[in-house]
């Protein structure tokens, strides 16, 4: 069975990220927690339906962490 987590407030729900100063601090601080409980449920194995049929990109410019981003993402 899947962990639910609490549902996110509005004001970040489907939002982007694209600088900090867009952000609030307290909605800096709840997208860190959640990403944080994401990443301890992740490393137990458990399930979630958090983000359905979602795609996250991520941009790096560093080309070892491209790399290693495009390598995983083409493994999940």
């Amino acid at each position: 069975m899947a962990t639910r987590l609490p549902k996110l407030p509005n004001a970040v729900r489907g939002k982007d990220y694209i600088e900090t100063k867009d952000w609030t601090v307290k909605e800096l601080e709840l997208a860190l927690k959640t990403a944080g409980e994401l990443k301890k449920m992740f490393r137990k194995g458990k399930p979630h339906r958090y983000l359905p049929d979602k795609t996250a990109f991520l941009f790096f410019f560093d080309k070892s962490t491209r790399t290693r981003n495009s390598f995983e993402a083409g493994l999940t």
